[in-house]
């Protein structure tokens, strides 16, 4: 990771930077619009046609979890496109267990800095409700691209493709800024369960990466483009209240006999304050819950989203509370503050039977910087103490999906949000924290041992991804477009000018 070194010299960070080096100015000469890329600008351009194509043929197959026919399918033209639309070298890796990888890189060259750019082909399923099309036939209607997965992530793939194969056009395929690497997956929609496999079965995709580029996010303002800094973490407990040796009928036995169902319902009402929402396990302030950085507050300030607003969003019924932390703006709570949802799987129950045991799914989304094993301890501890009349309970880990924060240190964060402010020919670009989770980026930044994740957003605010309507807003793929086609050439030039 020499490179990131030099590129720290070149942009005016670290101990070795002169204090008299303005990050500003040496950011402005890294971004100047030399003649290869407004050469590659203009192939961006006249090769929209082709990518544009190959994005609503991968749209028209039907890849969600299950439907194992589509999955391959979709892999193999992610593999052919990379192949013979972008000029690169390919091949479909195998895990056991997961749908097909497809890795595509160019010729190594150890002189330039290496990125890895990520996306998924898996989306989840078509769900009900579709107006606009059907779910897996896209369509185009003012200015948006309408189907399941244009937003949510199929339009990430051939951003990248699209980007890669414009540099070549100006570069030359063997003479492109930077090294490529990119990594498409099937299963980020189930948790990217076998993604630690691939890592050890194939560590040389992480060896010597300078950079990790995820367009798998949104942006908070429609025409401005935001580059996350943080992401929760997902934390999945199953818990089970135990009461009887086996369920007995109701009426007999009904009155003195502990109900566990009516027990489990009883602490796991204790989790939440009644008047805020937010977690009422006092023991959880200990973890020392991280504040958004003064980036984070600005945006939120430019955004000006208050509780209003927030209701219209997400929709919420006539005389509904906008919950949580008021100390925090609304739109902050949603990276800082934990939330949990209660899932009931296995409890049918009847009127005539007391089940013998009742069981549920506690899913905490855990914010960076906070311990979730330590989170997952204190939660069962509180649990297991406020059980009422006596009964127990039982825990067992689902899931524990770390939660990721940028570097703040890294001067690639501000050159990809300069880099997307100029694609975008927006007047800032914003920084901030989202709710959501992305697993792989914790487990990449230790594969690559460090390299910092730049994750961007292609969808918009309303996108709807996961719901019917899903879309893709055109003008924000194409301000990504131009924004990657720069960052990249700035990567490159600062490499160069930095060597001897």
């Amino acid at each position: 990771m020499v490179y990131l070194h030099f590129l720290a010299i070149a942009l005016g960070f670290g101990a070795a930077a002169s204090a008299a080096h303005d990050f500003s100015n040496c950011q402005a000469e890294l971004l100047k619009q030399s003649e290869a890329v407004q050469s590659a600008l203009l192939a961006a351009e006249q090769s929209h046609p082709l990518h544009w194509k190959k994005l609503l043929e991968l749209l028209r197959i039907p890849s969600f979890t299950g439907n194992h026919r589509a999955m391959l399918k979709t892999a193999k033209a992610v593999q052919k496109y990379f192949q013979r639309d972008v000029g690169l070298q390919t091949q479909l890796l195998s895990v056991p267990g997961a749908p097909p990888y497809v890795f595509a890189q160019n010729a190594f060259d150890p002189a330039k800095p290496t990125v890895l750019f990520y996306a998924h082909y898996d989306v989840v399923a078509a769900g009900s409700g579709w107006t606009v099309t059907d779910a897996f036939s896209p369509k185009e209607v003012d200015g948006r691209l309408y189907g399941r997965g244009t937003a949510d992530d199929k339009a990430a793939i051939v951003l990248y493709g699209h980007a890669i194969a414009a540099l070549a056009k100006a570069f030359g395929r063997d003479t492109l800024p930077v090294n490529v690497r990119v990594l498409v997956e099937g299963e980020e929609e189930v948790g990217c369960t076998h993604a630690e496999d691939l890592v050890d079965a194939h560590p040389e995709i992480f060896e010597g990466v300078d950079a990790v580029i995820v367009a798998d996010s949104a942006n908070a303002l429609s025409g401005v483009p935001t580059v996350t800094t943080s992401l929760r973490g997902g934390l999945a407990i199953n818990v089970t209240v135990k009461a009887l040796s086996e369920p007995v009928h109701s009426g007999i036995f009904g009155g003195p006999t502990p109900n566990p169902q009516n027990a489990l319902h009883s602490v796991l009402g204790s989790l939440v304050d009644k008047k805020d929402g937010t977690l009422a396990i006092p023991s959880l302030a200990s973890l020392g819950f991280p504040r958004p950085s003064e980036a984070e507050r600005e945006t939120a300030r430019v955004l000006a989203i208050g509780d209003e607003e927030f209701r219209q969003r997400a929709g919420f019924l006539p005389g509904a509370e906008v919950l949580g932390d008021p100390s925090l703006p609304v739109l902050l709570r949603l990276s800082h503050s934990p939330a949990l949802q209660i899932l009931w799987p296995g409890n049918p129950g009847t009127p005539k039977q007391i089940e013998s045991e009742a069981s549920a799914q506690l899913v905490f989304r855990v914010p960076a910087g906070v311990n979730s094993r330590a989170f997952s301890q204190l939660v069962q501890s509180h649990i297991a103490e406020n059980v009422p009349w006596g009964l127990r309970a039982e825990f067992a880990l689902v899931r524990d999906v770390p939660a990721w924060r940028a570097n703040p240190q890294s001067p690639l964060v501000p050159l990809m949000g300069e880099s997307l402010r100029l694609g975008f020919e927006s007047e800032r670009a914003l920084y901030l924290g989202l709710g959501g989770t992305i697993g792989l980026l914790s487990l990449f930044e230790r594969a690559t041992g460090g390299a910092p994740a730049l994750v961007i957003g292609i969808e918009s605010p309303d996108s709807q991804i996961h719901g019917p309507n899903e879309f893709l807003d055109i003008p924000t793929y194409t301000g990504n477009l131009k924004g990657l086609v720069r960052f990249i050439d700035a990567l490159g030039t600062a490499k160069r000018a930095a060597l001897p």
